[in-house]
């Protein structure tokens, strides 16, 4: 079977004919796009009947991914300026209490480690990394991309209590290479747009350094610090994903999307 298909993919070029992902041969001369039931077919069938080959089809996706491409990178200029206008860049962490305990010398030590004063900038720095994905269900047109933020940096005062040591001093930190998922869904009978997702999957790199410490051994340093990271990827991302969720939904709701749709 994969042998016809790969000689009919040959003859392609000169007979005009195409393979769809099931292996079907079809005909360019002989396609019908009634019978298509691809996303983006189903969208041309409901918004723009003049398309009828597949040519003007792979190039209604091309022009709406670029549109769409283009919708992001809108909303995300709209969003920086959201941010840095609205007061959440730089935005005001909670506090944090953790308490632990650590084996030094056979010994099991109780501990509590705060943080407080906290603060997160430079969300300003999101964007958009690739091209989108397009799907289309219901009238009702879906857009993935990947986004990122290219630098956070966040700040705590910090207290510790462990053993006869009280150390206290401040903690800075750094997370790049950030990468996020985001969905939004445009209703293209209604004319409006809503996010859908907006999930931090991954940090790549996330560091944290304790600060102002004066004399205390290496190990306590880095265990303080491992535990302001695990802070980080817990509460704190979650609660990036909240205000930032807000912030571009109400960034969304306030573009027209009329100029990114084409029109038959």
């Amino acid at each position: 079977m994969r042998v016809i298909i790969f000689l009919a993919a040959l003859l392609g070029v000169a007979r005009g004919f195409v393979i769809h992902e099931e292996g079907h041969v079809i005909y360019e001369d002989s396609y019908v796009i009634e019978n298509d039931n691809c996303p983006m077919a189903r969208l041309a069938r409901d918004y723009m009947p003049h398309i009828k080959t597949q040519e003007q089809l792979r190039n209604m996706e091309i022009q709406l991914r670029a549109n769409m491409n283009q919708y992001v990178d809108h909303l995300l200029v709209n969003a920086r300026t959201y941010f840095l206008e609205s007061g959440l860049d730089p935005m005001t962490l909670p506090d944090y209490i953790r308490s632990f305990q650590k084996k030094v010398l056979g010994i099991t030590w109780n501990g509590q480690l705060g943080i407080n004063n906290g603060h997160l900038q430079d969300l300003a720095t999101i964007y958009r990394s690739g091209d989108v994905n397009l799907d289309y269900k219901n009238k009702i047109l879906l857009v993935d991309a990947n986004l990122g933020f290219k630098d956070l940096q966040f700040s705590y005062d910090f207290k510790a209590k462990f053993m006869a040591l009280g150390p206290k001093g401040y903690v800075v930190g750094r997370g790049n290479d950030i990468n996020i998922q985001f969905k939004v869904h445009l209703d293209l009978d209604k004319g409006v747009a809503g996010l859908d997702l907006f999930d931090i999957k991954s940090i790549r790199s996330l560091t944290a350094k304790l600060q102002g410490l004066g004399v205390i051994v290496d190990w306590l340093i880095d265990f303080l610090a491992n535990m302001v990271l695990v802070i980080f990827k817990g509460p704190i991302v979650v609660l990036i994903e909240h205000k930032v969720g807000d912030a571009l939904s109400h960034v969304i709701a306030n573009i027209d999307i009329s100029s990114f749709i084409p029109r038959g």
